[in-house]
Protein backbone atom coordinates (compact mmCIF):
# COMPACT_ATOMS: atom_id res chain seq x y z
CA UNK A 1 0.00 0.00 0.00
CA UNK A 2 1.20 3.51 -0.78
CA UNK A 3 1.08 6.22 1.87
CA UNK A 4 -1.06 9.08 0.58
CA UNK A 5 1.32 11.60 2.14
CA UNK A 6 4.54 10.28 0.64
CA UNK A 7 6.03 11.13 -2.74
CA UNK A 8 5.87 8.40 -5.34
CA UNK A 9 9.32 7.52 -6.60
CA UNK A 10 9.88 6.55 -10.23
CA UNK A 11 12.73 4.19 -9.40
CA UNK A 12 11.29 2.70 -6.20
CA UNK A 13 7.57 2.55 -7.06
CA UNK A 14 6.93 2.87 -10.81
CA UNK A 15 9.78 0.82 -12.29
CA UNK A 16 8.92 -2.33 -10.29
CA UNK A 17 5.30 -2.15 -11.53
CA UNK A 18 6.46 -1.76 -15.12
CA UNK A 19 8.95 -4.61 -14.73
CA UNK A 20 6.20 -6.88 -13.44
CA UNK A 21 3.45 -6.05 -15.91
CA UNK A 22 4.86 -4.26 -18.95
CA UNK A 23 8.51 -4.66 -19.82
CA UNK A 24 8.30 -8.22 -21.09
CA UNK A 25 6.66 -6.71 -24.20
CA UNK A 26 7.39 -2.98 -24.03
CA UNK A 27 11.17 -2.78 -24.36
CA UNK A 28 12.91 -1.47 -27.46
CA UNK A 29 11.44 -1.31 -30.00
CA UNK A 30 8.40 -1.95 -27.83
CA UNK A 31 5.14 -3.58 -28.71
CA UNK A 32 2.99 -0.99 -30.43
CA UNK A 33 6.04 1.28 -30.58
CA UNK A 34 5.87 1.91 -26.83
CA UNK A 35 9.17 1.41 -24.98
CA UNK A 36 8.68 1.43 -21.20
CA UNK A 37 12.19 0.34 -20.35
CA UNK A 38 13.50 3.92 -20.00
CA UNK A 39 12.22 6.99 -18.18
CA UNK A 40 11.60 9.02 -21.36
CA UNK A 41 9.33 6.36 -22.86
CA UNK A 42 7.43 5.95 -19.61
CA UNK A 43 6.99 9.69 -19.21
CA UNK A 44 5.75 10.05 -22.80
CA UNK A 45 3.23 7.22 -22.32
CA UNK A 46 2.16 8.72 -18.99
CA UNK A 47 1.66 12.25 -20.29
CA UNK A 48 -0.24 11.03 -23.36
CA UNK A 49 -2.66 9.14 -21.10
CA UNK A 50 -1.83 5.77 -22.67
CA UNK A 51 -0.14 4.35 -19.58
CA UNK A 52 -2.86 4.75 -16.99
CA UNK A 53 -5.88 4.47 -19.31
CA UNK A 54 -4.68 1.16 -20.74
CA UNK A 55 -4.07 -0.20 -17.23
CA UNK A 56 -7.53 0.96 -16.09
CA UNK A 57 -9.10 -0.74 -19.12
CA UNK A 58 -10.72 2.52 -20.20
CA UNK A 59 -12.69 2.46 -23.41
CA UNK A 60 -10.80 3.64 -26.52
CA UNK A 61 -7.54 2.18 -25.14
CA UNK A 62 -6.02 -1.25 -25.64
CA UNK A 63 -6.31 -3.25 -22.42
CA UNK A 64 -2.92 -3.70 -20.78
CA UNK A 65 -1.62 -6.06 -19.83
CA UNK A 66 -3.67 -8.10 -22.28
CA UNK A 67 -5.76 -10.97 -20.94
CA UNK A 68 -5.20 -13.59 -19.69
CA UNK A 69 -2.34 -11.77 -17.91
CA UNK A 70 -3.08 -10.52 -14.40
CA UNK A 71 -4.25 -6.89 -14.36
CA UNK A 72 -2.37 -4.16 -12.52
CA UNK A 73 -3.99 -3.91 -9.10
CA UNK A 74 -5.83 -0.84 -7.82
CA UNK A 75 -3.08 0.20 -5.41
CA UNK A 76 -0.44 0.11 -8.13
CA UNK A 77 -2.65 2.08 -10.54
CA UNK A 78 -3.14 4.63 -7.75
CA UNK A 79 0.65 4.98 -7.43
CA UNK A 80 1.00 5.53 -11.17
CA UNK A 81 -1.80 8.15 -11.18
CA UNK A 82 -0.13 9.95 -8.25
CA UNK A 83 3.24 9.88 -10.00
CA UNK A 84 1.67 11.43 -13.10
CA UNK A 85 -0.16 14.09 -11.05
CA UNK A 86 3.14 14.90 -9.31
CA UNK A 87 4.62 15.69 -12.74
CA UNK A 88 6.31 12.35 -13.57
CA UNK A 89 9.47 13.13 -11.58
CA UNK A 90 12.59 11.13 -12.48
CA UNK A 91 13.36 10.33 -8.86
Amino acid sequence: MYNQNSTISYSANIVPILNTYCNSCHTYPGSGGIDLNYYTGVKNAALSGQLIHAMQHDTNYVIMPPPPAQAVDTCQRYAIRRWIIEGCPNN
